[in-house]
Parts: structure tokens; C-alpha cells; sequence
């Protein structure tokens, strides 16, 4: 009887302990998912609205929205930009995580966030609410232990020094350039030649590009630095438009070299 007793008493509180723990999973605000290994991410959900913070290893911090009634957004180029406030103060999705001045400064105020909101396209427009409850407790301190997010400038300071201690010296023949007539000319673009460069260096860092000794330049849409390993390659439309690319200064982080087409 007692040791049918005990077991009931066992089972009871067992039961208690997991419905307690589906109930926390289940309480709103702020979480925590991911590993050390994988990375990070800190999230909350308003009905089906998400705001999630990503922080993996190797990689720059990013933030997704999720607005189930108007689309999604995020911090990336490649995504539509947005807006949100965190108590008052406005932050620009496309550029906060991207210095890390701004970057901290996002934080702490997070951390410290009593409301946040997000707006469909810019302050005095649409707003989406979303939780701040337990952020404080989620997001982990700024230079606390095994702190796993990282602003785009420290991600690119880091990247940098690594190319630095392995980079090769460029050689003769390492860069190979191909003019070549672009086949929508006309069609969708007005873009006469397109420029082919492949790298034929285990490890090489475009940093910089002169054509046509500064006349011409490459499409913005491209961005610098270019990092390529044997065989890589890169495709550049020019502008302007009409732009002939008779000679390519090439500047990688192992040296520079200049060739030439001969039309």
C-alpha cells in the first residue's frame, strides 16, 4: 500500500514537472534556441508575427521579420529594408547591424526594452507591436563569455586579417581577363561588353578595379572586395553603358597588374 502510495506520489509529481515545463515553453516573450556550435537565435512571436535576432559562428548577426499580413524583411542587402523603435528610438533595418557602434547600441537597447515596434515602411506608418518580456534575460550581455554575435565590420575585420596571414603574392598569369559582347545588349540592357576575370591563384582578393585608366567603372550592384580561389570567377557589366574596357588595373590584397585588349 505504501509503495503503491509512493509511486503515485512520484507519478504526480513528475506530471506536475512536465506540465510546468510545457507551460514555461509555452509562456510569452522572448526565447532562446540553437548551440554553441551551430549558433544562435533569440526570437518572440506575436500571434503569427516573428522578430528573430541569428547569430552563428563565422558570420555576421542578422534580424528577420515576419509580418504574417504584410511580408517579410530583414537586415540583409538582398531583403526589403524596415524600420522598428525600440522605446522611442529609431533603428534602420539595412544599416544597424553594420558598424558596431550602432551595433551595440542596438543591444543595449534591446536589452533594456520596455516596447518595440515595427513599421511597414518608415515611423508614422503602419506599426506591429511585439513583446519585450523577458529580452533581458534572453539576449545575452555585450563581452559576456562566448558572446556569439558579431557586427558585419567586426565579421569583416576578421575576414580581412585572415586573408592577410594567408594570402598569396600575385603572379604573372594569376589574373586572366576576357572581354566579351554582352548577349542581351539591347534586349534588357544597354550594357555593351561584359568582363570576365578568373583567378588562377589558390587564394586572391580583388580589392580594387581601374578601367580604362578611371573612365569607366564597374556596376555598383557588384560589390568590392571579390574573394576567389583557383578558378573562380567573376562577371562585371561596366558603366557606362557604352564603356570599351581596353585596359583593367587589377589591385588584389597580394599586388596589382595591369593588362590590356588590344580593341
Amino acid at each position: 500500500m505504501k509503495k503503491s502510495m509512493l509511486l503515485l506520489v512520484m507519478l504526480a509529481a513528475t506530471q506536475q514537472a512536465h506540465a510546468l515545463s510545457e507551460s514555461a515553453a509555452d509562456a510569452p516573450g522572448w526565447k532562446q534556441f540553437g548551440n554553441a556550435t551551430e549558433g544562435y537565435s533569440y526570437g518572440v512571436y506575436n500571434r503569427a508575427d516573428s522578430f528573430t535576432i541569428s547569430c552563428h559562428p563565422n558570420k555576421p548577426a542578422t534580424i528577420n521579420v515576419n509580418i504574417m499580413s504584410v511580408g517579410k524583411y530583414g537586415s540583409q542587402d538582398y531583403q526589403s529594408d524596415f524600420v522598428f523603435e525600440v522605446d522611442g528610438k529609431i533603428f534602420i533595418g539595412h544599416r544597424v547591424l553594420q558598424d558596431q557602434k550602432s551595433f551595440e547600441e542596438l543591444w543595449t537597447a534591446l536589452r533594456n526594452a520596455k516596447e518595440l515596434g515595427v513599421y511597414q515602411r518608415e515611423k508614422g506608418s503602419r506599426k506591429f507591436s511585439f513583446p519585450t518580456a523577458n529580452i533581458a534575460n534572453t539576449l545575452p550581455a555585450l563581452g559576456s563569455p562566448g558572446f556569439p554575435c558579431q557586427s558585419q565590420e567586426t565579421y569583416d575585420a576578421a575576414v580581412l586579417d585572415e586573408d592577410l596571414a594567408n594570402i598569396e603574392p600575385l603572379k604573372e598569369g594569376d589574373v586572366q581577363l576576357r572581354k566579351r559582347g554582352n548577349p542581351y545588349y539591347g534586349k534588357t540592357t544597354w550594357n555593351k561588353y561584359l568582363l570576365d576575370i578568373t583567378s588562377r591563384s589558390n587564394r586572391m582578393v580583388i580589392t580594387d578595379l581601374k578601367i580604362n585608366r578611371g573612365s569607366c567603372t564597374i556596376d555598383p550592384k557588384a560589390k568590392l572586395p571579390f574573394r576567389m580561389g583557383f578558378g573562380g570567377k567573376v562577371t562585371l557589366s561596366l558603366l557606362p553603358e557604352d564603356c570599351n574596357p581596353l585596359e583593367v588595373t587589377v589591385t588584389t590584397l597580394g599586388g596589382e597588374q595591369t593588362l590590356s585588349f588590344d580593341q
